[in-house]
C-alpha cells in the first residue's frame, strides 16, 4: 500500500470529525501511518506464500512436460510398431498379443509405487483394474496408458498444492503472531498447530482436484481414433494431447494462485479472532488488472467476527491477489499528536 492511498483511507474514515484542521492532519498522518504499517506487513506474507506458489508452478509445469514426454514416446512406439509405413486402423484394433499384455502390465505397474507413496486411491483403483485386464486392443493400451499418466500427474500436482497450502498456512499464522506479539497487541503466541492449520486450511479449499480426468480422457477417446483413421498419426495426436494438457496448466496456475490466496486470508483472519483483534482493512492490489469487486472493497473496514471467506475475505475470485489486515480505531491518535518526540519518531514531524 502506498502512503496516498493509505491518506486516501485514513480521511475517508475520519469524514465528520470536530478535530481542528490543524489537529486532524495530524490525526490523519498518524492514521495512515498506522494503516500503512499492518497493510505492508500483511502485504509481504502474502507475497512470501505467492512465492511459494510459483515454485510449485514451475514443479507442475516440469511434470507436465515430464507426462508429454512419455506420451509423445509411447504414441510414437505404438504408432511405429503397429503400423510402419502402411496405415491401418485394423491394425491398432487388434488385440494385444500374450507378450505384449505382460509388457503393458509391466508398464501400469511401474505407476504402483507412485501411487502407494502419495496415498492416491484413484491411481491405486486404476492400476488394479488395469492389471487384471485379460483382453484388451492395442488403441485401448495406448489409451490406458495415457489416461495412467495423466492421472499420475494428477496425483503430483494436487499433492504439491496441498503441501504448499498447508507451508502457507503454517507461515502465514507465525507471521501474524508475530506482528501482534510485536505491537503488544497480545503478549505470546502458542506453538503452531500443523493438525489446526491443515483443518483450517482444507476447510477453506475450494477446489477439490487441479485436474478433470475425465473431461481430458473423453477428449482423448475422440482424439485416438481420429489420429489413426485419418492417418494423421503421431504428430496430429501429440498436437493435440499438448494442447489440452497446456490449457489445463493454465487452469492449475490459476487453481494455485486462487487457494494460496485464499488460504493465506483464511489463516490470517482465523489469527485476528483468536487473539481478540476486532476489525480488519480490506487491501486490493490496484493496477490495471484489479477486479471491480477487489477495487470496491480497497481500504473497507469490516468487524472481524462478520468475516466470510469468499464474500469480504480473500480470495473473491479466481487469481485475486487482495489480503485483509489487522486495523486499530484512532481513538488514541488525539493523545499521540500532543506528543512531539512521538511525532518525531513517526516521521509526521
Amino acid at each position: 500500500m502506498t502512503t496516498k492511498e493509505a491518506l486516501k483511507i485514513a480521511e475517508e474514515n475520519l469524514k465528520g470529525s470536530k478535530l481542528s484542521a490543524s489537529k486532524l492532519e495530524k490525526v490523519k498522518k498518524v492514521y495512515a501511518k498506522n494503516i500503512k504499517y499492518w497493510a505492508d506487513r500483511s502485504e509481504s506474507t502474502l507475497i512470501r506464500a505467492e512465492q511459494l506458489g510459483l515454485e510449485v508452478e514451475k514443479r507442475i509445469k516440469k511434470q507436465y512436460q515430464k507426462s508429454i514426454t512419455r506420451i509423445e514416446k509411447e504414441s510414437a512406439e505404438t504408432y511405429g510398431k503397429y503400423l510402419g509405413e502402411e496405415i491401418s486402423y485394423s491394425e491398432i484394433q487388434k488385440k494385444l498379443t500374450r507378450e505384449e499384455l505382460k509388457q503393458f502390465r509391466d508398464s501400469v505397474n511401474e505407476y504402483y509405487e507412485l501411487a502407494k507413496r502419495d496415498d492416491t486411491k484413484e491411481l491405486i483403483e486404476t492400476i488394479k483394474e488395469l492389471s487384471t485386464k485379460t483382453k484388451i486392443t492395442r488403441l485401448e493400451a495406448l489409451k490406458d496408458n495415457i489416461d495412467i499418466e495423466i492421472k499420475a500427474l494428477r496425483a503430483n500436482s494436487n499433492n504439491e498444492l496441498t503441501n504448499v497450502l498447508y507451508n502457507v498456512g503454517e507461515n502465514v499464522y507465525k507471521d501474524v503472531s508475530k506482528d501482534l506479539v510485536e505491537n503488544e497487541i497480545i503478549d505470546s503466541f502458542s506453538k503452531v498447530s500443523s493438525a489446526g492449520v491443515k483443518k483450517l486450511v482444507e476447510s477453506s479449499y475450494s477446489s477439490k482436484y487441479i485436474m478433470n480426468t475425465d473431461l481430458i480422457n473423453d477428449k482423448l477417446s475422440r482424439i485416438l481414433p481420429k489420429a489413426f483413421i485419418t492417418g494423421e498419426g503421431v504428430k496430429a495426436l501429440t498436437k493435440e494431447v499438448v494442447r489440452e494438457l497446456d490449457i489445463d496448466y493454465r487452469k492449475s496456475q490459476r487453481i494455485v494462485r486462487t487457494e494460496i490466496n485464499r488460504a493465506a486470508n483464511s489463516v490470517t483472519l482465523d489469527r485476528l479472532k483468536q487473539n481478540g483483534v476486532e476489525k480488519f482493512i480490506f487491501i486490493a492490489t490496484l493496477d490495471n488488472r484489479t477486479s471491480d469487486i477487489c477495487r470496491e472493497f480497497n481500504g473497507k473496514i469490516f468487524n472481524v467476527a462478520d468475516g466470510i471467506q469468499g464474500v469480504n475475505i480473500p480470495a473473491l475470485h479466481p487469481n485475486c491477489r487482495s489480503t485483509v489486515a489487522a486495523y486499530f480505531e484512532p481513538k488514541d491518535y488525539t493523545v499521540i499528536i500532543e506528543d512531539e518526540e512521538e511525532l518525531k519518531r513517526l516521521g509526521i514531524i
